[in-house]
């Protein structure tokens, strides 16, 4: 295996979806989302403002929406949201664009992040730019929610998707004015991925900027 670029684009992704090589869809809505909203452990309640970065085909989103949240769901690649708008109920917006512009056109838009498989897709020479770009997005006390996928299982430079760790997360969090509130060791996982992911919620310091 060799080191992956600096940065993936948006052909890269629209390929992935065109050649149907896209094995991070689950299908379905996240087991660990699920439990989220049934256990009332969201942070945030409907109709709260909720952004999901590198939605895919939007299992998530659509569930989010379904309960109430004003969603949208972001995506390099237009492939899936083309077919994610045929099921999208009034709550959901789509988003055709570049995470880190978004960030910069809508700031202290989201009372909260969903973050799956994003953040992992991105080259680990972006987590820094990413997590001003969560702070950036993010109102004040919003919530950073993610499960963190996949912990240390490859190479760190290989991807993606390209390994991390909890205790960089939380550094780059925290440098970024995100305080961890909740971390969720009992959280369900997809059978595949047992193991080498966590659930976890930060949230925006009011002194970030």
């Amino acid at each position: 295996m060799t080191a992956s670029p600096d940065r993936l684009d948006a052909a890269y992704w629209a390929a992935r979806y065109q050649q149907g090589e896209t094995g991070w869809d689950l299908r379905s809505p996240t087991p660990a989302l699920v439990w989220l909203l049934q256990e009332k452990y969201f942070p945030v309640k409907p109709p709260a403002t909720v952004l999901v970065p590198g939605c895919g085909y939007g299992h998530d989103a659509l569930l989010l929406a379904t309960e109430g949240y004003t969603v949208t769901a972001l995506d390099w690649a237009p492939e899936p949201l083309t077919a994610l708008k045929q099921n999208a109920p009034p709550t959901l917006h789509t988003c055709c664009a570049d995470f880190f512009d978004h960030a910069q056109a809508s700031p202290s838009t989201y009372h909260a992040i969903w973050e799956y498989t994003f953040y992992c897709a991105i080259t680990p020479g972006e987590r820094e730019a990413y997590f001003a770009a969560i702070s950036k997005l993010l109102k004040a006390d919003g919530y950073w929610i993610a499960l963190l996928f996949p912990l240390g299982s490859q190479p760190y430079e290989v991807g993606p998707p390209f390994a991390l760790s909890l205790e960089e997360t939380r550094c780059l969090a925290a440098h970024h004015g995100l305080i961890e509130r909740h971390t969720f060791p009992q959280a369900p996982s997809h059978p595949a991925r047992q193991g080498r992911e966590i659930l976890t919620i930060f949230q925006k310091s009011r002194d970030a900027s």
